[in-house]
This record gives C-alpha cells, sequence and structure tokens, in this order.
C-alpha cells in the first residue's frame, strides 16, 4: 500500500504515455491516416494538463503517506520507545518501533525522504519555476479569457498551447497572480504536516494550523488571486489603463490581444456563414433562441471567488479557535468539580456555548458552499437562500464601460488618483 502510493505519479505519467503513443498508432495503422506534428503536441498537450491536474490532486495523498512514517508517539504506559501510528504484521506484535533496523519504519525512512523532496518540496517549486518562466504568456492568456478570446493555434501559438497544457493551474487567477496554486499546494501541506506529526499534541496541531489559517487568511485579503466572472471587466480594464500608462509589457500583449481579437472575430463570422448555409431556421426558432439567449444575459454571478475563499478561511479559523478552547485547561479539567459547584456549572455552559458557535459554523460554511455551488451550475439562487446569505443587489460601477475598445480614453481607465502621489510625481 506504501509503495503503491508512492509509485502513484510514475503510474499515470506511464498509463498517460502509452495512451499518447497508443493514439498516434492507431491513427497512423488502423485509421491510415496522417499524424502530423502539430496534432501530436496538441494531444501531448493535453495529456500534460491531465498529469498537472493529476499530480495536484495526488500531492496531498503521498505528503500524508510519506509524513506517517516520521509520526512516532510514545505507548500507553510508556516503555521508553516511540511507535508508528500504523502497524504491520512483520512488526513484533504489529506495532512498529520507530528507529528500530529490525522493524519496518527504518527502512521506510529513506523512501520517504525521497517522496518528501520530490513531491511535498520539489512539485511546488517545479511549478512556481514553471509559471515564472512562462509569466507573460501566461498573463496574455488570462487577458484572452477574461475577453472570452479563445487562442488560435495559426495565429497565436504559443497562448494556445499554454492554455492547452497549463491552463488547469492558472486560469481561476488573475494575470498578476497566476502562480496562487502555489501557496495552496503550501497551505494543504503545511495543514497535512501540523495533523500528523503534531497528532500527540492536539492544543499545539491546533495552533499550529491556525497560524498557517491566519496567514493563508492575510495573504488572500491583499492579494485577492482570483478571476471571477464578475471581476473579468475590471481585470481588462485595468490591463487597459497600463497600456494608457505607457507599459512597455502591457503594450506588447495589446497588440497580441487585438490580433488575437481580429482573428477570433473572423471565426465567429465564418462559422455563422457556415450555419447560413446549412440549415435556414424558422422564425419560432428564432424567437426561442433569442428568449434564450436574453435568459442566459439576465444569469446573474453572484458570487466573487475572493469573497468566497476568505468566507470559508474565516469558518476555519473559527473552528481552530474553537479546538484550541476546547484543549485548553478551563474545560479539559471541569469534569472533575463537582457537579453542584456554581463555577464548574458555569464552566459547562460556556462549553456548550462554545460547542454549539462551532456547530453552527461549520455547517454554515456547508451551506454557503453547496449555495454557491448551486449558484454557479444553475445561474440563480432561490430567494429565500439570498436572504439568509444576506445577498443584495450590486452596483456595476464598470457596466458602461466598453473593454473591446482597445482606443478608450485614459480619463476612462483611470478608477482611483492618490493626490499625494500626483504631487509627488
Amino acid at each position: 500500500k506504501y509503495f503503491a502510493t508512492m509509485i502513484l505519479p510514475v503510474g499515470v505519467a506511464f498509463v498517460l504515455f502509452m495512451s499518447w503513443l497508443f493514439n498516434i498508432f492507431f491513427d497512423k495503422c488502423i485509421k491510415q491516416r496522417k499524424v502530423s506534428s502539430s496534432a501530436a503536441k496538441i494531444m501531448g498537450g493535453k495529456l500534460i494538463s491531465s498529469f498537472l491536474l493529476g499530480m495536484y490532486f495526488m500531492y496531498l495523498m503521498i505528503t500524508r503517506r510519506a509524513l506517517e512514517i516520521f509520526n512516532c508517539n510514545p505507548v500507553d504506559p510508556d516503555d521508553g520507545y516511540t511507535y508508528t501510528h500504523f502497524t504491520s504484521i512483520n512488526c513484533d506484535g504489529g506495532l512498529c518501533r520507530c528507529w528500530d533496523p529490525n522493524h519496518v519504519q527504518a527502512f521506510l525512512v529513506p523512501f520517504s525522504v525521497l517522496a518528501i523532496l520530490i513531491i511535498t518540496v520539489g512539485f511546488p517549486i517545479m511549478l512556481f519555476l514553471l509559471l515564472r518562466q512562462k509569466k507573460n504568456a501566461i498573463k496574455e492568456d488570462q487577458y484572452l479569457r477574461a475577453l472570452d478570446i479563445e487562442p488560435v493555434q495559426s495565429t497565436n501559438p504559443i497562448a494556445f498551447f499554454n492554455r492547452l497544457r497549463y491552463h488547469k493551474m492558472y486560469y481561476h487567477f488573475k494575470p498578476g497572480k497566476v502562480y496562487w496554486i502555489v501557496f495552496i499546494i503550501a497551505r494543504k501541506g503545511l495543514v497535512s504536516t501540523a495533523g500528523l506529526l503534531f497528532r500527540a499534541n492536539p492544543g499545539f496541531q491546533l495552533a499550529f494550523v491556525l497560524l498557517v489559517l491566519f496567514w493563508a487568511y492575510v495573504v488572500q485579503v491583499k492579494n485577492q488571486p482570483f478571476m471571477s466572472s464578475v471581476e473579468r471587466k475590471t481585470v481588462v480594464l485595468e490591463h487597459q489603463a497600463k497600456v494608457a500608462d505607457g507599459d512597455s509589457l502591457h503594450i506588447k500583449l495589446a497588440a497580441r490581444i487585438s490580433q488575437a481579437r481580429l482573428e477570433d472575430d473572423k471565426q465567429r463570422s465564418k462559422m455563422k456563414r457556415k450555419q447560413g448555409q446549412n440549415y435556414k431556421r424558422s422564425f419560432s426558432t428564432i424567437l426561442n433562441n433569442s428568449s434564450k439567449k436574453k435568459k442566459g444575459q439576465k444569469l446573474n454571478y453572484f458570487w466573487n471567488y475572493n469573497t468566497v475563499e476568505r468566507v470559508l478561511l474565516s469558518c476555519l479559523i473559527i473552528v481552530c479557535v474553537c479546538g484550541v478552547m476546547f484543549e485548553s485547561d478551563r474545560f479539559q479539567d471541569n469534569h472533575e468539580r463537582p457537579s453542584g459547584n456554581g463555577f464548574g456549572a458555569w464552566v459547562r455552559f460556556q462549553q456548550e456555548l462554545v460547542t454549539w458557535m462551532c456547530i453552527i459554523v461549520i455547517f454554515g460554511s456547508m451551506f454557503f458552499y453547496f449555495a454557491v455551488m448551486y449558484s454557479e451550475i444553475f445561474g440563480k439562487l432561490p430567494v429565500w437562500a439570498r436572504k439568509v446569505l444576506c445577498l443584495k443587489k450590486q452596483v456595476d460601477i464598470n457596466k458602461d464601460r466598453d473593454i473591446n475598445n482597445d482606443r478608450a480614453s485614459a480619463a476612462d481607465m483611470v478608477f482611483t488618483q492618490n493626490e499625494f502621489m500626483l504631487e509627488q510625481q
């Protein structure tokens, strides 16, 4: 079981590589069809994207399995040795003594160290270096995504293959925060480390997790990394403002985006002409499609993903604080007090209050999460759920701004100006 988990990335990579070879073999030998290098690259890009996504989900499982080897704690009563949490038939009595060369734990330590270096530490570093190396191309792709433009291989191969290979790692984030997936992976790794290595001391474990979550909340509030649908227009307007300010990188990106927009318009017009030649729609079909279009335009994106992340992180922080309270001496020693003691009854009331507060936060966060998921899938939310979540209709201050006009005036692109900074200039 341990080794099966450790070699899982190798197995997934092998299966994906064999599927790539089989796809080429099937097209060339079975269908007798010529396979171009472009088609092979496209297939390879899709498999790379699948592998990176698989690594993201396998990361936590492999990290926990590797750190489990170092989770050594004494038994009760203490015999002077420490033992692992897992058991094995190869150990005396099933309990595996830590750092004993005759037991399984010492044999597995080198493999766990290698897994920690390659997966736990190496994968986030590799991903950060990869995203940093391609940050300008990824920025371009994110601006194209904000404008709802698909890059075309013939005119923009860099953006096309970047989106094909790596988009699973950055498409949720703003152009300047494409590396944020590394922070999410680091947060998972730190919480997993605390859950395994500090299991013998729940108070310290909760305090460490609370520190990690507070750090995650602070950087989330400061950076606002997610690019949800409601923020795409703002992202494009910020890009246009930087172009107007003479930013060299954004000027280059604007030229490439304009070219991609022209190609996208050509493709759309070509598809419309092709549809017009293939069939003639009836008047009722036109009315039906137009009504669907209007209905789709009315769909309101209730959620800003940055707000969703902040709410869920704050719920986790509250749960950890409740756990620290439960581990405190005030609650731990209360069972030793006489039941008729007035102070003991007061402390028990406090304990019940904290318990119910923790339960309300847990179920409230679950309701919030499912409400977000429902509204994102169906594009609507029941009125009663909106009232429970205190959602109000927001005014779009950028409603009248045209993000498709690259020649927008500088006055329309400036959001706020700091008078002190203008004096400094």
